[in-house]
């Protein structure tokens, strides 16, 4: 009995805003407003940064092989795990270059050590990569 009233007014009030006119309906979307948190703009321009900044790295640095793609995710796994052990943070990388290695998927083979660096600087903190950069330069 509860659950049909419910359905009863749950089509009731699908059908009321069904029969709205579209400009009635375009008046109140634009009153809906989802606030967003005041930090994420700049975590989105502080991520994309860091990945230019490395992908520009190993563009200028391919030649010279001062910085791969593996050295960069050793530097990533020490600053993101600095509270870590030195034993744990070897484990940690043997760990996901074996799953490179061991992995079907060919755009995870092809992307290599990259796919880590991607997923790791989306966790870190503006902080974290500002330092990762002074790190790397």
């Amino acid at each position: 009995m509860i659950f049909f009233t419910f359905y009863k007014k749950c089509i009731i009030k699908n059908m009321i805003w069904e029969q709205l006119p579209d400009c009635l309906l375009e008046t109140i979307y634009k009153k809906i407003v989802i606030s967003q948190p005041k930090n994420l703009l700049d975590d989105i321009k502080s991520y994309n940064n860091t990945i230019n900044y490395i992908n520009n790295d190993l563009e200028l640095n391919k030649f010279v092989a001062r910085h791969n793609e593996w050295l960069i995710l050793l530097y990533i796994l020490e600053i993101y795990y600095k509270k870590e052990s030195q034993e744990y943070k070897t484990n940690k990388f043997i760990e996901l270059e074996k799953f490179i290695e061991d992995n079907n998927n060919l755009q995870i083979k092809y992307q290599g050590g990259f796919y880590w660096i991607n997923r790791y600087v989306s966790k870190m903190t503006i902080i974290q990569r500002k330092k990762l950069i002074y790190e790397l330069d």
